[in-house]
């Protein structure tokens, strides 16, 4: 039995690895596979946590963690310990109470919170207050355009930000 998992190094603004984020896989091939993304979710815990072990493959290093919304309301995150990583809620559906109540749960049990990636045309407020970290992925949302959302975010407190797909 073969296991493919990527993991994408996170950096802090001194160039030191913080964390890694880690991806599914199902082959050689370092792209995403043709496959529901709640599932790939699962798998990737399995194959982490309970084979590989989450902090080797991590080298003790948090991980960060892809959870779709399906996948936040079926609990999965809770499938691991609250302390190796951090739940990256997915922000590809329109905000609602049923999913920001899962959220609110998760945050009650001590897991970490992040939006992935940050959204601004949607009502992402309540959900920041449950969150540690904001991700913006700089190749969907420059951050010329976002410069406003980045100044209240930065108001909350103990929360950070992080810019994705930054290629130089």
């Amino acid at each position: 039995m073969k296991i493919y998992t990527a993991r994408q190094a996170v950096l802090n603004s001194k160039k030191r690895l913080v964390a890694y984020e880690l991806l599914f896989r199902n082959s050689r091939a370092n792209s995403f596979p043709e496959i529901d993304p709640v599932i790939a979710t699962s798998k990737l815990i399995a194959d982490s946590q309970f084979i590989i072990g989450l902090r080797r493959l991590t080298s003790g290093k948090k991980a960060l963690i892809k959870f779709h919304r399906q996948g936040v309301l079926q609990k999965q995150p809770e499938l691991l310990p609250n302390t190796d990583f951090i739940v990256e809620v997915m922000t590809d559906f329109i905000p609602n109470p049923e999913v920001y109540e899962a959220c609110r749960n998760l945050f009650h049990k001590n897991y970490t919170l992040a939006l992935d990636p940050f959204t601004p045309h949607f009502d992402w407020q309540p959900y920041c207050n449950l969150c540690r970290l904001v991700k913006f992925d700089i190749s969907r949302t420059p951050l010329n355009t976002v410069i406003a959302d980045i100044h209240k975010l930065k108001q909350l407190k103990n929360i950070k930000l992080m810019a994705t797909k930054i290629e130089t």
